[in-house]
């Protein structure tokens, strides 16, 4: 029982630091992932994409005590902000733009970015496979089925 009382307060004091950074993901990409469940994702060759995504992140979920007891006591990696920024570029410029490759792109980086903001190069070791898995699949995605959402017609690229 002690184990449990012990992780609940983790949980709880996670939550209290990491909820501005939740809040603000959450701002950004749910437009994205909006467009998505109502285009690429919701064709029959992309519909596993949300599957994808889930289960990246709930990965991310599996690591997360493990990221902040290793991280604990460490410090931040200033290179975090670098990634922050390019990611922030990329994804401004995808969503003003309506390049999706650029936005989902953009929450990779931004995830790898804030833990390394937050809790440093050690963090993003531990939460390396989730991230990995996600980027993989998006450049699977983008270079199959991204080219084929696409048709070309009369000299120009439309949505199909």
């Amino acid at each position: 029982m002690l184990s449990f009382t012990h992780q609940h307060r983790d949980l709880k004091s996670a939550i209290v630091d990491w909820w501005p950074i939740f809040l603000g993901l959450l701002i950004l990409y749910v437009p994205t992932f909006y467009d998505l469940a109502n285009g690429m994702w919701s064709k029959e060759e992309q519909a596993h994409g949300p599957i994808i995504l889930i289960l990246s992140l709930w990965l991310m979920y599996r690591k997360w005590m493990e990221m902040i007891n290793k991280s604990e006591g460490k410090s931040a990696a200033f290179f975090g902000w670098v990634v922050f920024f390019v990611a922030l570029v990329l994804y401004v410029i995808g969503r003003s733009q309506q390049i999706l490759v650029f936005e989902m792109s953009s929450f990779i980086w931004i995830l790898a970015a804030v833990i390394l903001i937050k809790r440093g190069y050690i963090a993003l070791k531990v939460m390396w496979f989730p991230l990995f898995f996600f980027a993989l699949y998006d450049s699977i995605a983008w270079s199959s089925g991204q080219l084929a959402y696409y048709a070309y017609e009369d000299g120009s690229f439309i949505c199909s």
